[in-house]
């Protein structure tokens, strides 16, 4: 007996037997050992899984299981958003009634938190600024006022800009940094979201996104790089974090070089925000 995946955030099980009563195994490269056992001597039941740091998880159990999907089966006791405690999770409950019951566990991502946001609507705050090279070009705060540029900001009235009211210079690198960033909380992964709005001379100038170390400003990771192209409005940008910035205190680092020759509206950042896991 087999049922279709639950969902793009659940893992599918499949129905092995076990002492009169039924869980899912997952299916696919990886099998935990899932395994239930009957305490006879308190008359309970133990169902016990492989778990993932990271994760939750729910128990679900119905008697008939041909009625819906497993992930649409109603939760058991209090048995949700079970957080993992790797390498293995346990839950024990009174032995249920009846001679049959199926049971399904889920596996899934908690909902992301936000840990950091800023609209640009306030002040600079503790944004960085500067330039490495030639005068003539820095990342300003404000609302864009540039024929060649976005009409305006992304939301609101302010964003980030190269020169918010005129072309970026040659020859230029500048950089824009964020305040320091808490990702001790990102167990397994860390989302930055951003709105971007792209007029920079390609192939030879371009943006990229760093994450920097924020006790010693030492790169942590390339983000993306080769940012350039014309665009036409503003772009929602979706980022992960590497591996190596999470589990500490980062920077994020905007920054922006162009070569001798050609000059363009430049780089426009809006709401930006990051989320964990």
């Amino acid at each position: 007996l087999r049922f279709a995946a639950l969902s793009n955030t659940a893992v599918h099980r499949q129905l092995v037997a076990v002492n009169g009563f039924q869980l899912f195994r997952t299916g696919g490269s990886r099998k935990p050992q899932l395994k239930v056992t009957h305490l006879s001597s308190s008359n309970e039941l133990e169902i016990g899984w492989d778990s993932r740091a990271g994760l939750l998880y729910n128990l679900r159990s119905k008697v008939d299981p041909s009625a819906g999907l497993p992930g649409s089966w109603p939760l058991f006791g209090e048995f949700e958003n079970i957080a993992a405690t790797p390498p293995r999770n346990t839950v024990t409950f009174p032995l249920p009634p009846g001679k049959k019951r199926f049971f399904v566990v889920e596996e899934f991502l908690p909902p992301p938190v936000t840990v950091y946001r800023d609209d640009f609507e306030s002040a600079v705050s503790d944004w960085e600024t500067g330039s490495e090279e030639d005068d003539g070009t820095l990342w300003e705060l404000g609302a864009p006022n540039h024929i060649f540029g976005p009409l305006a900001a992304h939301g609101g009235v302010n964003c980030w800009g190269t020169n918010l009211t005129a072309d970026y210079a040659s020859n230029a690198v500048v950089f824009l940094k964020s305040p320091p960033i808490d990702l001790t909380s990102a167990g397994a992964q860390a989302t930055l979201k951003f709105f971007q709005f792209v007029e920079i001379e390609n192939p030879t100038d371009k943006g990229l996104v760093r994450v920097l170390d924020a006790s010693d400003g030492s790169v942590l990771g390339l983000m993306q790089d080769d940012i350039n192209g014309l665009g036409v409005d503003w772009q929602e940008t979706s980022l992960l974090f590497p591996p190596t910035a999470l589990g500490k205190v980062v920077r994020l680092e905007f920054r922006f070089q162009s070569d001798a020759v050609g000059e363009f509206a430049g780089w426009y950042v809006d709401d930006l925000e990051v989320t964990v896991p």
